[in-house]
């Protein structure tokens, strides 16, 4: 029997954070640099997932220690990781076709 792979899992879980995460700031409102929150005001840990996030400029730090979620940013990433997912099943199909036709 092959190993099983715990990365489906894994994903799933750290795409629910993710989701939980953006949750906290769209809920209190954060969503642009006026309404911008601090960490303890959303009830956000200051996490490896979070700093990730605040690298990729989804969340942008303001002064004072606020936040808040660039919607624009995000869906901007998100359309890119869909574009990239379409991509790579694409690839497996067409690499899958050519090996069944070369049989």
């Amino acid at each position: 029997m092959p190993p099983v792979s715990n990365a489906p899992i894994i994903a799933a879980i750290i795409a629910k954070k993710r989701r939980k995460i953006f949750e906290a700031f769209r809920a209190s409102s954060a969503t642009s640099p006026t309404n911008g929150k601090t960490l303890a005001d959303l009830g956000v840990k200051n996490s490896n997932l979070f700093r990730i996030q605040v690298r990729r400029k989804v969340i942008v730090q303001l002064q004072d220690d606020k936040y808040y979620l660039d919607e624009a940013r995000l869906k901007e990433l998100d359309q890119l990781r869909h574009r990239l997912a379409f991509i790579s099943i694409t690839a497996v199909i067409i690499i899958a076709l050519i090996l069944l036709l070369n049989r």
